[in-house]
């Protein structure tokens, strides 16, 4: 395929192939991995991967072969979407990159080219989650950014729209700092400009995402509650 240069384009591909995968507006991530799995000349497997740290694998098959996705046996049922979109685009967009096999897990693998898996993760989370259905979701109820209760139940509602785990859903809040921030400032989505984290620092954009919020209020909590127990009364 032709060079994504940027998170509109990547955005645009991966929209492409929620086309091909022929998925409804709305679905979970069970629907996107049943559909991936349906594809012609794909296989996969689960295996119980020595390391935990690895989530999936893929390798490109030779011509007249088909296709290979494993996926560790550990992961839960909604995870598995994920992993195997993020695999799957590595076979849809990477196949001639020459670094195969793809490896995808918790951490950096030597061997892995950090654009090429941040297309796959972005383009995984573009296909499960949307970002214009990501920012009506936030829209339907904007969450009260001094409450950690209100952030913690918008990821948790976001969890449960897209059947994805609440780690994911958190990741995706974090991607989606910007876009977010715009539309709660009252901005069309229409006229939001799609910028990777890369693009924001470049132009010294700084939008604090949802997550961190949460996570600020969090050790403000805990400080609180340190200074509590240090009270001599």
């Amino acid at each position: 395929m032709s060079q994504i240069r940027n998170k509109a384009e990547l955005y645009q591909a991966a929209a492409a192939l929620r086309r091909q995968l022929c998925l409804p507006e709305r679905c979970t991530s069970g629907v996107v991995f049943d559909r991936i799995q349906s594809q012609p000349g794909i296989q996969i497997a689960f295996l119980p991967f020595q390391s935990p740290a690895l989530r999936g694998m893929c390798s490109p098959g030779k011509p007249g072969q088909e296709d290979i996705i494993l996926l560790s046996s550990r992961l839960t049922d909604r995870e598995r979407g994920f992993y195997a979109a993020h695999e799957w685009l590595h076979l849809c967009w990477h196949r001639d990159a020459s670094k195969s096999p793809f490896l995808c897990g918790e951490y950096r693998f030597p061997q892995q080219d950090s654009f090429l898996e941040w297309q796959a993760n972005e383009g995984a989370a573009e296909i499960l989650m949307p970002w214009r259905q990501v920012v009506e979701l936030v829209l339907e109820c904007p969450p009260d950014p001094d409450s950690r209760e209100s952030l913690i139940r918008l990821r948790l509602r976001l969890a449960d729209r897209f059947g994805v785990s609440d780690q994911m859903a958190a990741v995706r809040l974090e991607s989606l700092r910007y876009e977010i921030a715009c539309a709660l400032e009252g901005q069309s989505p229409d006229t939001i400009e799609l910028l990777s984290v890369r693009e924001q620092q470049r132009r010294g954009i700084q939008a604090q995402s949802l997550e961190e919020k949460a996570r600020l209020l969090f050790a403000r909590e805990q400080e609180y509650h340190r200074r509590l127990r240090n009270i001599d009364i």
